[in-house]
């Protein structure tokens, strides 16, 4: 039935006047777990070695200001593939079995399926065993190393390590191998390949040759700033985020590793989690150049949300900050071009969510928007990145926390009834929480007329084990 639906849609493609209908572009859609804002085209100041996503950003259009809609990976997703926020679904935890409401919203590859793509996945996609199999014409992937994701080590409070080849995780390697193989094969009818990244995603545990490969010494990795006061001035649901490594598993990381003396060392983990992801996103990005899709086939890479590594004293991404929310988001157009639009290098300083990466693909692709996507095309800030653009983003970390960012401010209302309000201009890294100005309960005001009036019920959570449910 799938196949017969999509040669329908192949044959209506081919009815169609415009250039554009007659040879739709190819999509390599490029998802990135816990990557957050620390490479060189976000933050010139880091020393994140990212050669290959600088080149890749050479011909890109670079959304500088592009955040998530959830800080969890499973909502995060859900909502980027739904065009739906989690207000919206009520998928707001990891936990939240998202499968028993994928029947009421089509996600992004149906969608493509449904409109002539043959839809091919490699990798993290959707979240764990939440992947939607009946999205795919053909889905890979590499078993998880259980092994490694089971060992603990007592020096470490943070599941960092150099470890032997055992405790490995090939996932990365062999999901990149697999689309370097589709990718040396002639698309011969529209296709969506896309490729889930899981570095820099927990544990860290890499080989002896990855940290001497990506050399990062410890005299030239810089702490972020976390002032002694840093949680005296936020809510109490604020510091319940601070303390957790996770929603299920609370547990206060920071204390222990200044302790230790780690600081330095869990960084440095991290950032080889990134390079070793810059590498093997290098060879899929080489196999792309060299193969016979290069000229027609467009590029989207994004990171599900970002991560802490000290600030506020946090050491995850479940919370409502800017390193949890802040992420990279790249759109490459086709070699060719798509129509009057050239691939080309530029930067947009415009705020712009994960929830506008469904309606952005479809716009770009010539297809007909579906009417219940919650985003906005970028397609004129591609066009244009000094188009007007008035946008506030909502990001949300658990049932009724949701944080507003707009191009000056943060504003953030908890469950509880506990409120943050930082402004982004004087106060970049969110030191000061300053909701209990007078004089600021005007722009509170304003804030809350953007949360959400309703928020859905959240779906049913599932307990998960390492073989799955």
């Amino acid at each position: 039935m799938k196949l017969h639906l999509r040669l329908i849609a192949c044959l209506l493609f081919a009815s169609l006047s415009s250039q554009a209908a007659k040879q739709p572009p190819n999509i390599l859609f490029i998802a990135i777990d816990d990557l957050n804002d620390m490479i060189p085209a976000l933050k010139p100041n880091v020393i994140t070695k990212t050669p290959n996503l600088d080149k890749l950003f050479q011909k890109s259009t670079l959304f500088t200001r592009a955040y998530a809609n959830s800080t969890q990976c499973n909502p995060s997703r859900f909502s980027l593939l739904t065009g739906r926020l989690p207000s919206s679904t009520g998928v707001y935890s990891n936990r939240s079995d998202s499968l028993l409401v994928a029947d009421k919203y089509e996600n992004l590859f149906e969608y493509f399926s449904r409109n002539g793509y043959k839809t091919l996945g490699i990798g993290k996609l959707f979240h764990g065993t939440q992947n939607q199999i009946d999205a795919w014409d053909e889905y890979y992937s590499f078993e998880k190393n259980y092994l490694a994701s089971q060992k603990s080590h007592k020096d470490h409070p943070v599941n960092w390590a150099e470890v032997e080849p055992k405790l490995f995780d090939m996932r990365d390697q062999m999901h990149s191998e697999k689309a370097m193989e589709y990718l040396a094969e002639k698309f011969e009818e529209p296709t969506l390949l896309a490729l889930g990244f899981h570095s820099p995603h927990m544990p860290w545990y890499f080989l002896k040759k990855h940290f001497e490969e990506f050399d990062y010494p410890l005299s030239k990795i810089k702490k972020p700033q976390e002032p002694e006061y840093d949680l005296d001035d936020v809510p109490k649901t604020a510091k319940e985020f601070a303390r957790q490594s996770s929603p299920s598993a609370p547990g206060f990381y920071h204390e222990a590793i200044v302790k230790k003396h780690e600081w330095k060392k869990a960084i440095r983990a991290y950032l080889v989690g990134i390079s070793y992801m810059d590498a093997r996103l290098g060879e899929v990005l080489d196999s792309l150049e060299k193969g016979p899709n290069n000229g027609n086939t467009m590029l989207v890479l994004w990171s599900d949300h970002g991560y802490h590594l000290g600030e506020k004293k946090h050491w995850n991404k479940h919370a409502l900050w800017e390193s949890s929310t802040h992420v990279p988001l790249a759109i490459t157009l086709p070699k060719s071009g798509l129509g009057d639009l050239k691939p080309k290098a530029q930067k947009v300083y415009k705020i712009v969510s994960l929830l506008d990466v469904f309606p952005t693909l479809v716009d770009l692709a010539g297809l007909k928007a579906p009417d219940y996507l919650e985003g906005r095309s970028l397609k004129a800030l591609i066009e244009d990145p000094f188009t007007e653009w008035n946008n506030t983003i909502l990001t949300t970390m658990g049932y009724k926390n949701h944080s507003v960012r707009t191009r000056r401010w943060r504003y953030t209302h908890y469950k509880d009834g506990g409120e943050e309000l930082y402004d982004k201009k004087f106060d970049p890294r969110e030191f000061y929480n300053i909701e209990d100005l007078q004089s600021l309960a005007f722009l509170k005001k304003e804030f809350k007329k953007i949360l959400p009036r309703k928020n859905a019920k959240p779906v049913k959570e599932t307990i998960y084990t390492n073989n799955g449910k």
